[in-house]
């Protein structure tokens, strides 16, 4: 599945940036660049690191972090592990039943409040 065809399962459209914050990263809704450069980023900051987790507060149906998600791929020799905290559970329910096929096992989803979890 491409991430196109991810976007228009989902039925959302996103649009974020990345700022630094030590080794945190803050993902925030803008207008203004593309998701998918990311992640490269990210990796040319911390070259050394082979394991990285990445979390998203408010995951809705993933589609964010499926760019990360594939933007991965192209570090073989990197180990990535996704992470998201959704209060709503029908669109957990809606990714585990749908879209968590797409992820080969390298994501969980957590169903509660972030300010709780």
């Amino acid at each position: 599945m491409t991430k196109k065809e991810y976007r228009e399962k989902a039925k959302f459209e996103n649009n974020d940036f990345v700022n630094q914050n030590n080794e945190w990263y803050n993902i925030e809704p803008t207008e203004s660049i593309n998701i998918e450069r990311i992640i490269p980023r990210i990796i040319n900051l911390t070259p050394n690191k082979d394991s990285f987790k990445i979390c998203d507060a408010g995951i809705g149906l993933g589609t964010t972090m499926y760019c990360f998600y594939e933007e991965t791929k192209v570090f073989k020799d990197k180990d990535f592990k996704f992470y998201g905290v959704e209060k709503y559970k029908e669109y957990v329910d809606f990714f585990n039943n749908n879209l968590k096929q797409y992820w080969d096992d390298k994501i969980v989803i957590y169903t509660n409040d972030i300010m709780e979890h």
